[in-house]
């Protein structure tokens, strides 16, 4: 993903690790650590899909159904309302829970995103420059910042 955003490779890059063992709220708070790292131009990504159930979109694909899932669905649109509200204690009850585990059987692709929620601020524009859904997974990506939260700042 990075050489396609930045095929000079001029950008230092740093991974963190995905803490799976610490809580969604513990992972946020982490993250709020890295706020000061967007002040002096880092960019920050979190990797991962909305929804990332791998064996159900195996299944779909090999039956050629590219149909939405209703637990798919409402995920998808549930995270869209808790990262609007910026609705931090909802956000972190998403995953586990029933509709979370399905969504993502196991952490790795989900705890991205809340390392950038809590990286955000609320004077941050949210945006999602992709939308949609393939073989039954979410595949919106959400934008913390850009023009209109620079303005503000």
């Amino acid at each position: 993903m990075l050489r396609r955003l930045f095929p000079a490779a001029d950008v230092p890059v740093v991974q963190l690790s995905v803490d799976a063992t610490q809580p969604p709220a513990a992972t946020i708070e982490l993250a709020r650590e890295l706020q000061e790292l967007r002040h002096e131009g880092v960019l920050i990504v979190g990797s991962g899909n909305v929804t990332h159930n791998l064996q159900v979109a195996m299944q779909r694909m090999q039956l050629g159904d590219d149909g939405v899932p209703e637990w798919s669905a409402s995920f998808d649109a549930e995270v869209v309302r808790v990262l609007e509200q910026r609705d931090a204690p909802d956000l972190c009850r998403l995953w586990p829970g029933e509709a979370g585990t399905q969504a993502h059987p196991t952490p790795d692709h989900w705890l991205p995103l809340l390392y950038a929620y809590g990286a955000s601020s609320d004077a941050d524009a949210l945006s999602f420059p992709v939308e949609g859904f393939a073989y039954g997974l979410s595949m919106r990506c959400c934008l913390f910042g850009g023009p209109a939260a620079e303005a503000a700042r």
